[in-house]
């Protein structure tokens, strides 16, 4: 039995663009931009630092339940989001590491003043080699698990969405090229609302595509 592109393509529409895709995104935006001006009142440093901190993850956790809600075929148990949203929280906060790895020190103060290269974590070049890594543990290890497969994504999108949020301060690091300028404050809002709808866009079309196979029926061109 096979379909046709039009319906195929309504169909991804419709699992991408769900109200829960628009209650986590419209919760991203809201923590971005609170996040933000809340750090601007703020000029303890480590009350600044907290914030901060706080704004990555929960971007992090609501850009990832985005991409995940209402997906195709995807039944979440409790136990499995509380887990998810643990790794997406870990994801999002982890790059900042490399603030105590490069200054070896624990004080938020000298920390916050280092914006050096040389920060592993902070180069935009390590998402992709994350992402790989995850792959080949998950096929080493014969990881079937629904979380175990969402590890690439989970991982590319909550350190990346952190770099962006970075980038509006000091630019995009690529190692071992250079840093690219500012990222303006609009389009970091914009590219962080719209990343995990292109990201579920793509999943979706994955796993109907992945679907339609498994059934022996495919798409007709009309």
């Amino acid at each position: 039995m096979s379909v046709s592109t039009g319906e195929t393509v309504s169909e991804i529409l419709k699992q991408t663009l769900t109200p829960g895709t628009f209650v986590f995104v419209g919760l991203t935006l809201i923590v971005a931009l609170l996040g933000d001006r809340l750090l601007l009142s703020h000029a303890d440093a480590y009350e600044a630092a907290l914030i901060d901190e706080v704004t990555h993850g929960l971007i992090s956790v609501f850009a990832w339940m985005a991409v995940v809600s209402s997906n195709l075929n995807f039944k979440f148990n409790g136990r499995s989001i509380v887990v998810e949203a643990m790794l997406a929280l870990l994801f999002g906060v982890i790059p900042d590491l490399d603030h105590v790895l490069t200054t070896r020190t624990f004080d938020v103060q000298k920390m916050r003043r280092f914006h050096g290269k040389g920060r592993p974590f902070h180069s935009s070049t390590l998402i992709p080699v994350v992402a790989l890594a995850f792959c080949l543990l998950r096929r080493y290890f014969s990881l079937r698990s629904r979380t175990a497969m969402n590890l690439p994504w989970m991982s590319s999108l909550g350190i990346g969405l952190h770099h962006l949020r970075d980038a509006t301060r000091r630019g995009i690091y690529l190692w071992p090229f250079s840093t690219t300028p500012p990222v303006p404050y609009n389009a970091y809002i914009a590219v962080t609302i719209t990343i995990p709808i292109i990201m579920k866009f793509i999943r979706v079309t994955m796993e109907i595509m992945a679907y339609s196979r498994n059934r022996g029926g495919g798409v007709d061109i009309v």
